[in-house]
């Protein structure tokens, strides 16, 4: 079974057993100053972290003397580092197949005595894991969205939360509204080091599942788009590097293999990014690039690009895409 399958599975048949076992802990406001927060979201997904940092900046506007630290997946968390906050990073699939490695995180976890733990995960749903791992943390303030709090897996949740008509990054935020005068939300954003603006045009054919466009898509779009400016070609798997290769033929620059940091330095400096919705495209987003976001699903209002200037297409054709980027260049 699937580590989604299991999860699904459990919701319907452990969770009554597992609260009873795993949780203490009286209801209640979380304490006013902590100077310990722990902040758990263990997916696999680039975009997700990006996403996270405006919970994360608002903690540190509230909370500028507390050591904030981030749960997270060692397959991305690197794009955290370095902007205030510890990385607490975890290898979870290997954990789902090695299950005793999670003894070990929790003897951490405890040891470090946190004054507040938040569940950061799927605001609009509930991940077992993830809230099992919360209440493993052994800190009797748990905080987490209301889709949690009706099962008693957390003893304080907000209110309310934003519609799913709503930016993704607004609903992450909003479970720190726990607290009174809880700072207004911002953009997501990535205190990372940036290059100088300059007339390019950066492409990222990738995208997962259902997301992506065809390679004649991209070729198009190189095409045209060398007539206004050099076109660099940005990859990361076997699969992208193929497209890559196939754009250079229309005129594109390959970039050469990146980290998500080197990424997201080299994008800074770009005049204007073009891709699926993905994880560079957020990463883009949050360094301040204009994006013009390709969609296939009608969801860009909760997933779309927010930095200035930035645009979401839903279901474009080339011209749509082409005219765009003219505008910003303009």
């Amino acid at each position: 079974m699937s580590l989604k399958g299991f999860e699904r599975w459990g919701r319907r048949v452990l969770q009554a057993p597992l609260k009873r076992l795993l949780l203490s802990g009286g209801p209640g406001r979380p304490p006013s100053s902590p100077e310990s927060i722990l902040v758990v979201r263990v997916d696999n997904r680039l975009g997700n972290l990006v996403m996270l940092t405006s919970l994360l900046n608002a903690l540190r506007e509230k909370f500028p003397r507390a050591v904030v630290s981030v749960l997270v997946s060692n397959v991305f968390h690197t794009i955290l580092e370095g902007q205030g906050w510890k990385l607490i990073p975890v290898a979870k699939k290997t954990m789902a197949k090695r299950p005793w490695m999670l003894l070990g995180l929790v003897a951490r976890l405890r040891e470090q005595r946190f004054d507040v733990v938040i569940d950061a995960s799927h605001p609009h749903g509930f991940s077992l894991s993830s809230a099992v791992i919360t209440a493993l943390a052994g800190c009797p303030h748990r905080v987490g969205s209301p889709l949690g709090a009706e099962p008693g897996w957390y003893t304080c949740s907000p209110s309310s939360m934003p519609g799913t008509d709503q930016h993704e990054s607004r609903a992450l935020h909003a479970v720190g509204a726990v607290w009174p005068g809880w700072p207004r939300w911002r953009p997501p954003r990535l205190a990372l080091p940036r290059e100088p603006r300059s007339r390019l045009i950066g492409i990222h054919p990738g995208a997962k599942g259902d997301k992506g466009f065809p390679p004649e898509f991209f070729q198009e779009l190189v095409e045209r788009f060398a007539e206004l400016a050099p076109v660099e070609v940005f990859w990361g798997n076997s699969q992208e590097e193929r497209v890559a290769d196939a754009l250079v033929q229309s005129g594109g620059m390959k970039m050469p293999p990146m980290s998500v940091r080197e990424f997201a330095q080299k994008v800074s400096g770009l005049g204007v990014f073009v891709c699926p919705d993905s994880g560079p495209m957020h990463v883009a987003s949050a360094m301040g690039v204009p994006v013009v976001a390709l969609f296939k699903k009608d969801d860009a209002c909760r997933f779309g690009p927010l930095s200035p200037w930035s645009v979401s297409l839903t279901g474009p054709e080339p011209d749509q895409v082409v005219r765009r980027v003219k505008a910003l260049f303009r």
